[in-house]
């Protein structure tokens, strides 16, 4: 089995725990049985960073499929993020009245995938285009 590049992190024992009906599908799609796995489990090795890297890959690509929007907060303001394939688009909003709205979209070097997975670790959520649209529309009644 040749060395997997781990694009993102590799999922934690407690991430992996609640996939376990997933990763045994995973192994089987691979031709690893029961018996093989332990034993590869055993040795963690080479083979066994490379099956969960795979894993892992898989498992956060699927996470970001066809998502586009984040939301957090942070230091009393709610920041919108809109991920493009080169950009990404940030509406800040002041949490306090009055309502300060910012608004920029800002080149970046990364992927959407890393730039994703980047806000997701720094406490990020996932959140719908509606709520994106909605700061929007707050930021061009403040212009």
């Amino acid at each position: 089995m040749e060395k997997t590049e781990i694009k993102f992190r590799l999922l934690s024992q407690e991430e992996l725990m609640s996939l376990e009906k997933d990763f045994v599908l995973y192994l089987a799609a691979q031709g690893i049985t029961e018996k093989e796995w332990q034993v590869i489990k055993n040795q963690e090795g080479e083979q066994l960073l490379s099956i969960l890297g795979d894993f892992s890959n898989m498992v956060w690509i699927k996470v970001f499929s066809g998502k586009e929007y984040m939301e957090y907060c942070d230091s009393g303001y709610r920041y919108l993020l809109h991920f493009r394939e080169h950009e990404t688009e940030m509406l800040r909003i002041s949490l306090e009245p009055p309502h300060e709205v910012g608004h920029r979209t800002t080149p970046r070097p990364t992927n959407v995938e890393r730039a994703m997975f980047e806000a997701l670790e720094g406490g990020a959520r996932f959140c719908d285009k509606d709520v994106f649209d909605a700061g929007l529309q707050l930021f061009k009644g403040h212009v």
